[in-house]
């Protein structure tokens, strides 16, 4: 359980500017079963797939204790409708990668790559239609992260859990289309992630202030980061 706030556990939904939270805590469930919906719980912002081969798989027990939402497959996807977040906006990631051997791990990606968000080789990186932001924090295969992103054109910032890993201009797009949770291609940065998703958070502007210190708190005491 992280921060409790008037007597209820503190979720991500609890900060203002929450423009969706997929959780790993999912009712009706059981272990392995495939997703063909991956619910939002602020704003009807389901991630979803139809194709039985192409579905998430859902596990009870794979992120210190808390489901984990298994990207299994090369082809598997799943995504968000189209919907419009605009800079500046911030995107963050509970992740387990489970192979170090991909050159790439796309986390999240936005429109026809007009928002990246991934994990190439050791390192994490944001674009936004300027640059490749990059960043030589190590990313370790089989540990938990809280990948974060903060899209806000030249003054675009990276979080590794918590600790600042890379800022620069990023570029000035916005979302406006769909989103999504594992895509597949060539060439080698089109590579889809390939492990577990804790949950994906989005939210317009940064997370700050006394908003920040309870995320952090709850992913902590949730994942053990």
């Amino acid at each position: 359980m992280g921060p409790v706030m008037g007597g209820a556990p503190w979720l991500p939904t609890d900060i203002a500017g929450c423009a969706f939270f997929l959780s790993g805590d999912i009712d009706g469930l059981s272990d392995t079963d495939p997703m063909g919906t991956w619910p939002d719980s602020e704003d009807a912002h389901d991630a979803t797939q139809a194709t039985e081969s192409k579905k998430f798989i859902f596990y009870t027990n794979q992120m210190n204790g808390h489901p984990g939402i298994f990207r299994d497959n090369t082809d598997d996807e799943m995504r968000i409708a189209a919907f419009t977040l605009n800079q500046p906006f911030t995107l963050l990631a509970v992740v387990k990668l489970d192979i170090n051997t991909t050159p790439n791990h796309r986390i999240i990606v936005a429109g026809a790559n007009t928002i990246l968000f991934d994990v190439i080789s050791t390192y994490i990186r944001l674009y936004a239609g300027a640059s490749l932001l990059s960043s030589s924090q190590p990313i370790v295969h089989l540990q938990i992260y809280a990948i974060e992103a903060y899209f806000n054109g030249a003054s675009s910032v990276g979080y590794v859990n918590n600790v600042q890993a890379v800022a620069g201009d990023a570029g000035t797009n916005n979302i406006t289309e769909y989103v999504d949770l594992g895509v597949t291609g060539n060439p080698y940065w089109q590579e889809p992630m390939l492990g577990h998703y804790g949950e994906i958070f989005g939210m317009n502007g940064a997370l700050a202030g006394a908003e920040r210190t309870a995320y952090y708190s709850y992913l902590s005491s949730r994942y053990g980061i």
